[in-house]
């Protein structure tokens, strides 16, 4: 059942339903560290080939080549070969702005004081 089928009392449009539906699963797709991490690399330098998203990510090449298909079943990356190289990018800015705010808010609630516990 989807996040939001409990949520069919709202007074929005089907098509804003699906468009947040969409969305849940655009972030679903980035909420995996390696993901994220891949996702983060390639905001930062642009296109990479995936020798150098394992060497960045840490992961072993089977393992990111699933992560990566995930990637690219959310439409969040594009692959694109190059002779024997595939490089990975982006698919748009937007994903980028969607990562770097995450990881912006992930600083400043790293860094934030904690409130402290009710006695």
């Amino acid at each position: 059942m989807s996040p939001l089928a409990s949520s069919r009392n709202l007074p929005i449009s089907l098509e804003q339903r699906l468009v947040l539906e969409r969305s849940v699963a655009i972030l679903a797709a980035m909420a995996h560290p390696t993901r994220l991490t891949v996702l983060h690399a390639l905001a930062h330098y642009g296109a990479l080939p995936v020798g150098r998203l394992q060497e960045i990510s840490g992961t072993e090449q089977t393992a990111l080549s699933h992560q990566l298909r995930v990637l690219r079943k959310a439409d969040l990356v594009r692959a694109t070969r190059l002779g024997r190289r595939i490089l990975y990018d982006l698919k748009d800015h937007h994903v980028a702005h969607i990562v770097e705010d995450a990881v912006s808010h992930a600083r400043e609630t790293t860094n934030a004081p904690r409130a402290e516990a009710a006695p």
